[in-house]
């Protein structure tokens, strides 16, 4: 509920001091308060939208596009799955056998053992954030850093 300050200046007044100069008088000098106020409510509803955005894609994206390209909404997020990887256990960590050596070797599989900085499939990014080249490409980046999963990695594309 919107508080309007000029209709309880014509209410708190008593009849009988309802003159029009008064009340303009009495609205020239809240008129700074009104301002207040609805730079208050402003403020107030730009930060119930911004605590309800998630690190969901459909989330992130519509805000990415209200705040950066409100009229176009030409910002668009894309996914990538990793590929699978064969995940070596020792004997006590593991509740399925794993076999390395002679009997993956006899079907054909090559294991290669490296250690995790060595792996290509680190290089590969979660998703990836398209963006018209018209877009301010740090504040694009902090907005998603904002509001992104922690281990979550990206890509910028400009189109």
């Amino acid at each position: 509920m919107k508080l309007n300050i000029y209709n309880l200046i014509s209410l708190l007044l008593p009849i009988h001091k309802r003159k029009p100069n008064r009340i303009g008088i009495l609205n020239m000098l809240l008129s700074p308060l009104v301002t207040l106020i609805n730079e208050f409510y402003s403020y107030r509803s730009n930060t119930l939208y911004v605590s309800g955005i998630t690190s969901q894609t459909l989330s992130l994206e519509a805000y990415l596009n209200y705040k950066l390209d409100s009229y176009n909404k030409r910002i668009k997020i894309r996914h990538f799955q990793k590929p699978t990887t064969l995940v070596l256990y020792n004997e006590g960590e593991s509740p399925t056998n794993t076999f390395v050596g002679n009997e993956r070797e006899e079907a054909g599989i090559k294991v290669v053992v490296k250690f995790q900085s060595e792996f290509n499939v680190l290089t590969i990014k979660d998703f990836e954030v398209l963006y018209p080249s018209t877009i301010n490409e740090s504040l694009l980046k902090s907005e998603v850093l904002k509001y992104k999963l922690a281990g979550k990695t990206y890509n910028l594309i400009p189109t």
